[in-house]
């Protein structure tokens, strides 16, 4: 993308996210826009403060299975289309987003 900041790269991902800040769920249901190694972006309505420590909870639906993919991270940014999260840790689980793209 012409002016982009960010050095990952980032795939565009169809899944549903909930983000827990404190052990309460606060966003129960976002829909995932992309997601890089180092961080995610959802497409949702709700406010969570810049620098929120949160967890991610991304669940990716097979034909016959469920994996749930847990994330630490912080709010990093917020638009009037969504929230960025920027994952603790880079994530494990890259491949299976990279290998199952969904464009």
């Amino acid at each position: 993308m012409a002016g982009e900041k960010r050095g990952r790269m980032r795939i565009a991902y169809n899944a549903n996210v909930a983000v827990r800040a404190d052990g309460d769920i606060v966003i129960p249901t976002a829909k995932l826009q992309d997601i890089s190694m180092k961080g995610l972006f959802l497409a949702t309505d709700e406010y969570l403060p810049d620098g929120l420590a949160c967890n991610v909870e991304i669940v990716l639906d097979g034909a016959s299975s469920t994996l749930t993919i847990v994330a630490q991270g912080a709010v990093s940014r917020k638009t009037d289309e969504g929230i960025g999260i920027e994952f603790a840790d880079n994530l494990e689980w890259w491949p299976v987003f990279s290998m199952y793209s969904k464009r």
